[in-house]
């Protein structure tokens, strides 16, 4: 890696951090049901899709963001770091409710899944 890879280790822990944080508040913000992947929504549901939209993307960002944090990493010489996520849940004192399980569905079921929302062509990510 040409440049300043250490450098650009620490920026990009920096912003994986906030897309953490902005998974979290989504998640707080974000009505429950509307987290639900297998909800179907009406067609005149404008809203629903905007909060689902909101919430899919906004784990998509982190978890995407905690790859290229590893690939750095390794870059590096240095091991990958765990899931935020992960780090999180061991953290909590608080029973894991049904809004924690389905937090950690959704980041399992993203994390190596189909990224392919993320292409304009469709096509899958390396």
């Amino acid at each position: 890696m040409t440049g300043q890879p250490k450098k650009k280790l620490k920026e990009v822990e920096e912003f994986t951090d906030r897309c953490f944080t902005t998974a979290l508040n989504g998640c707080c913000v974000i009505p429950k049901h509307y987290m639900d992947r297998n909800r179907r929504l009406g067609a005149d549901d404008e809203i629903g899709r905007y909060y689902q939209g909101v919430y899919t993307w906004s784990m998509m960002l982190c978890l995407v963001a905690e790859k290229l944090e590893n690939l750095l990493r390794a870059k590096n010489g240095l091991e990958p770091r765990r899931s935020r996520f992960d780090e999180a849940f061991e953290r909590s004192e608080a029973d894991k409710g049904d809004l924690d399980d389905q937090f950690v569905q959704e980041a399992k079921q993203l994390d190596g899944g189909d990224m392919s929302m993320l292409s304009d062509d469709g096509k899958r990510w390396p």
